[in-house]
């Protein structure tokens, strides 16, 4: 059994023949003929009847920074300067008419690319010239205005170094620490005669308990016992640490010298012993007023302390402060010297031929573009043409 064979696609292609594109370019060959001469006529005029542009340029390097210690230059930014009109009225004056002004820097370069073209040679020599003076100029004016305000740093760096200092000496002159620590060596002293005045009279007392255990159940006192006595007086009223009592109340002659009853020398005993009650009691209401006068003091001294440390402290900042600003200021100036910061690189010379205007190129390119324009009027006129013919 036969398969029907199955039928193959018939594909129509488009095609183009070169005949008829010959044929239509020759039919728009008046078109095109047209259009050449008038683009050529154009173009002759522009060429020829123009007046010629000449062009001068100039070549300025600034210094370069590199610890940041001099003004630094932003490339985008100068460009921008030194072609607004606020610079050019500042430093030059109004700018011409019919003259054209351009600065560019290139790409990682501190160079700055200056060019004037003019319809004369010595217009655009002139305004290049006067325009890279002015540029130069302003560059040495933002370095003076760096250096100015580096001094004016300076100048205020030392006056408050010699507020500073001046500060200083007037506390050492009417510092209160020598007189402060004077008068609490004199309270500490006292303060030390008073505990050691307390504990001997606190021994004292531990005898006069025991000479009172002796001559308990006793009828008379021996002279021994009344010496005894009398020495225990003596402690008390004579020997006592940084000083005696000089407030007797008993004297050494009011004792009899043997014979005395014991009823009588242990009462003498209560007296005494009462006596150094008092005193002590009078050295521990002393105390704490004399603590706290020492704490008062010791206060004072360490805030005065305080005070001069703060002084003498912002006084060597100070010094430092204005000594790093000088050092500074030191090298700016070195670098300045040895390193300007703009320099004429290369400067504008008076230009001697006109800027090419490339005739034969322009004049091509015209005659192609008036000889498609032609081609293209020519295919618009024919569309056009079509319904007119089809409806006769």
């Amino acid at each position: 059994m036969t398969q029907p064979s199955t039928p193959q696609p018939y594909y129509v292609e488009d095609e183009i023949e070169l005949r008829e594109i010959l044929l239509f370019l020759w039919q728009a060959r008046w078109w095109m003929l047209v259009g050449l001469v008038l683009a050529l006529l154009l173009a002759s005029g522009y060429v020829f009847l123009s007046p010629p542009r000449y062009t001068a340029e100039a070549w300025i390097r600034w210094r370069e920074q590199e610890d940041g210690s001099l003004p630094t230059l932003v490339n985008g930014s100068l460009t921008d300067i030194v072609t607004s009109d606020s610079w050019w009225f500042t430093y030059i004056g109004e700018r011409p008419e019919g003259l054209e002004f351009k600065a560019s820097v290139p790409k990682q370069q501190p160079r700055l690319h200056l060019v004037v073209t003019a319809t004369t040679p010595d217009q655009a020599y002139t305004w290049a010239r006067r325009w890279a003076d002015a540029v130069l100029a302003w560059l040495q004016e933002q370095d003076a205005q760096f250096l100015a305000g580096l001094q004016q740093a300076v100048d205020a760096a030392r006056e408050e170094y010699r507020q500073a200092h001046q500060a200083y000496l007037d506390f050492l002159e009417q510092d209160p620490r020598p007189g402060l620590q004077a008068q609490i060596q004199e309270l500490e002293h006292l303060q030390t005669c008073i505990l050691l005045r307390k504990n001997y009279f606190l021994f004292v007392l531990a005898d006069i308990q025991e000479v009172r255990w002796r001559w308990h159940g006793r009828a008379t006192l021996s002279p021994q016992d009344a010496l005894l006595y009398l020495t225990l007086q003596q402690r008390v009223f004579s020997a006592a640490p940084c000083g005696g009592s000089n407030n007797l109340i008993i004297q050494p002659n009011n004792m009899v010298f043997g014979g005395a009853t014991a009823e009588e020398g242990l009462l003498r005993l209560e007296r005494l012993e009462a006596h150094i009650q008092a005193l002590l009691q009078e050295e521990e209401q002393r105390l704490p007023a004399l603590e706290q006068e020492l704490a008062r003091l010791r206060e004072l001294l360490e805030a005065a302390g305080l005070e001069a440390m703060e002084l003498g402290t912002a006084r060597d900042t100070s010094w430092e402060r204005w000594q790093r600003l000088k050092e500074q200021v030191d090298t700016v100036k070195t670098a300045m010297a040895l390193n300007p910061i703009g320099v004429l690189e290369v400067p504008p010379i008076q230009p001697e031929r006109p800027e090419a205007r490339w005739t034969l190129l322009t004049l091509t390119v015209a005659g192609l573009s008036g000889s498609f324009l032609g081609l293209m009027a020519f295919g618009v006129q024919r569309v056009l043409a079509m319904p007119e013919e089809s409806s006769s």
